[in-house]
This record gives structure tokens, C-alpha cells and sequence, in this order.
């Protein structure tokens, strides 16, 4: 239970099951679910007894996503198609769309099993169906998705970025991802 929310910093009484063992200055990720899916992500400053205050890093109080993004060890080429299913199901089944309206983002890339979101170079709208390439550090072979894009946010100096939910994605190529993603979460954890 959220009990209130400083500048930078909230406390929080945690469920009779959480482990006592959590160090102080960890890095946690905390779901509330009683506020409509709102996650908190922070360091733990203070614990006595269920009761930790935590120096908040970021309050997503309206959670659009089902997994929490990582960055790290992805790269990605993206293009825009028509609404066609001939397109994607031609995509997925593996076959080449050889031309030069590929892009590949510079910069970070934050992922999840369920989408990502990385630099806009080619001017997307909401709504856009997207073919996509994901490599990731492991994996031999790159995964093919569709996704679509379902917010166009910029950030503080304007520079525009989508956020891109996947729509089509291979099972076994979910799985790479979905462990990529929990490599790069423990990576991250061991770091602090």
C-alpha cells in the first residue's frame, strides 16, 4: 500500500511475504496494483519492518505495458507497411523485402517481450503497422515481428520516439526475448 508520495521519494508497506533480505540502496521495482497498475522504480533508502521509504527514479502511474522495459544489447531495423495482411504474414513466413526504406535507430533501445521503444526516423503515426528485425546478443538468427505503433512521445530536447507494441511474433523468438529481457534485468540488478 502507498501510504504518500514525497518529491523523489515515497513509502510503501510492503505484503507479509516480501524478503526481509533486500539490501539497502538495491535497485526495486515495486507493482501497485491497487493504483490502476502503477509501478514505482527506485533505490531502497530505509526498511523497518514492512515499511521501506524509496528515492523514486520513475512513477508510471498509468502502466500501458505488460512487462518493464530494459536497454541493452538490441538493435533494431523497423519499416512502415499499408495496413496489408499480404505484407505481414509474407514477412513472417520468412521471405526478404529487399529496398531501401529500412531504418535502424541510433541510440538506446528499451524492450520488452510485449514492444519497445526506440528513435523515430522515418515519421510514424499512431496506429502504423511496422515490419520489424530485433537482434539481440543471443540469438543466431534475428527475430521478425509486426508491431504497431501506439505512441509517438518526445523527449526533452524534441527528439521524437515511438512506442511500438508487438502485434506478431514467433513463439521461440518470444522466448529469445523474453529471456534477453530477464538478462539484461539481472545484468542491470547485479550492477548496483
Amino acid at each position: 500500500m502507498l501510504n504518500e508520495l514525497e518529491h523523489r521519494g515515497c513509502i510503501v508497506d510492503l505484503i507479509d511475504d516480501t524478503p526481509a533480505e533486500i539490501p539497502l540502496d538495491s535497485q526495486i521495482f515495486i507493482e501497485l496494483p491497487s493504483i490502476d497498475g502503477a509501478r514505482i522504480t527506485g533505490r531502497l533508502r530505509r526498511r523497518l519492518g514492512q515499511r521501506v521509504t524509496v528515492d523514486v527514479s520513475r512513477n508510471n502511474n498509468q502502466q500501458q505495458r505488460y512487462f518493464p522495459r530494459v536497454t541493452g544489447g538490441l538493435k533494431v531495423e523497423y519499416r512502415a507497411v499499408a495496413n496489408s495482411d499480404t505484407a505481414t504474414r509474407s514477412w513472417m513466413q520468412g521471405l526478404t523485402i529487399a529496398d531501401s526504406s529500412w531504418y535502424a535507430p541510433e541510440g538506446e533501445v528499451e524492450f520488452s517481450p510485449s514492444g519497445l521503444r526506440c528513435a523515430d526516423g522515418i515519421g510514424c503515426n499512431v496506429g502504423d503497422l511496422l515490419l520489424m528485425s530485433l537482434h539481440t546478443t543471443n540469438s543466431a538468427r534475428p527475430i521478425r515481428a509486426t508491431g504497431r505503433v501506439v505512441r509517438t512521445p518526445r523527449d526533452a530536447y524534441a527528439n521524437r520516439s515511438i512506442a511500438v507494441e508487438f502485434v506478431d511474433i514467433g513463439d521461440n523468438d518470444l522466448e529469445t526475448l523474453a529471456r534477453h529481457t530477464c538478462d539484461r534485468q539481472r545484468a542491470a540488478l547485479e550492477q548496483d
